[in-house]
């Protein structure tokens, strides 16, 4: 009977197929641990998102509080309610009056920096006062409002309707010529919402909210904008783009959300957050490249970390099998001669 080397090559490659086997098991976690990051990754991004959405909504809530604060200040003011509902010519008491409401709305307006206008128009007498002074509704409109996109017509039909306190986008998004403004009306008397003798108009210009939006430092790789009930875009950190595709079949009926959304081709999550003032929404588009893109590091470090680890762990298997093998070989040599010699 002849000793066969073959038996002990199997009981190496044996050995040699355990250790691998165990350092699959350090492969097998970092692999866990890549999908995890990049899960985490993931959940940081959405929890930060939200929270900066949370603080926007916050901050322009703020603002929008106080100017409804104001408008209900200002619709109070005795020197006001004493000339709203008078409907003849003004007396040189009346005259001397409104050279008073006059003053009264420059503090109004100096204490207020959030906001860069504010008049009252008094409908029965036709004239508009302002920080500026007293004027006809006409030279008013023609001073002032005609950069927004209405002409006196369609403004005076806007002052003469009934205005509970609501807010409303002046301008046409689309119109890079035109100026754009968010305005807070309320009617005068503010107890009598049948009848309208005036109305107050508070207005902020679009920068001044946008300024708010940009601050936030994640702003420069997505889109946020503001949105009203009927989804029509007040305001947007890239205004002049077309961005009603990205409101297209998505249902904003919650108080907050998040969806995941292909939109042009190109993967995106939706955030959004709606006003507890005025019934907005406040919505953050991120491009889900943003993730991808903090991955590429933890990616390149699993896989060069993977080959260095294949590498090292399958030159130390190799060797222990070799280590363990050779007490086998020797032996099995050993063996082999003495039956040779006993034969």
């Amino acid at each position: 009977m002849t000793y066969k080397p073959k038996k002990h090559k199997g009981i190496f490659l044996s050995w040699l197929s355990s250790y691998l086997f165990i350092l699959l098991i350090p492969l097998t976690i970092s692999i866990f641990a890549y999908t995890q990051s990049i899960y985490i990754i993931e959940t940081e991004i959405n929890r930060a998102n939200s929270a900066s959405l949370k603080q926007v909504q916050q901050i322009i809530d703020s603002r929008l509080k106080d100017i409804e604060k104001l408008s209900v200040e200002i619709a109070f003011n005795e020197k006001i309610r004493g000339l709203v509902g008078y409907s003849k010519s003004l007396t040189p008491h009346q005259i001397y009056t409104t050279t008073n409401i006059i003053n009264d709305i420059k503090i109004y307006k100096i204490a207020n920096a959030f906001i860069n206008d504010l008049y009252v128009y008094f409908r029965y007498n036709n004239f508009v006062l302002g920080p500026n002074g007293k004027c006809s509704s006409a030279e008013f409109h023609e001073f002032y409002c005609k950069d927004y996109g209405q002409d006196l017509e369609e403004w005076l039909r806007m002052l003469n309707r009934n205005h509970p306190g609501e807010y409303k986008a002046l301008g046409n998004p689309k119109e890079q010529r035109l100026s754009k403004k968010i305005i807070f009306a309320r009617s005068l008397p503010i107890e009598f919402l049948n009848e309208t003798g005036g109305v107050i108009v508070i207005g902020m210009d679009e920068s001044t909210l946008i300024k708010a939006l940009q601050d936030i430092n994640w702003v420069h790789q997505g889109i946020i904008m503001v949105t009203d009930q009927s989804d029509n875009i007040i305001m947007s950190t890239q205004r002049g783009t077309d961005k009603t595709h990205i409101l297209k079949s998505h249902n904003f009926d919650k108080p907050q959300g998040l969806l995941h959304r292909k939109i042009k081709g190109e993967e995106y999550i939706v955030s959004y957050i709606k006003s507890d003032v005025t019934g907005w929404n406040y919505i953050s588009v991120l491009p889900t490249r943003i993730f991808l893109d903090k991955a590429k590091y933890i990616k390149k470090i699993s896989i060069v970390s993977t080959a260095i680890c294949l590498l090292i762990g399958g030159w130390i298997a190799y060797l222990f099998s070799k280590r363990n093998y050779s007490p086998v070989k020797k032996n099995g040599g050993y063996i082999g001669k003495k039956r040779r010699y006993s034969g």
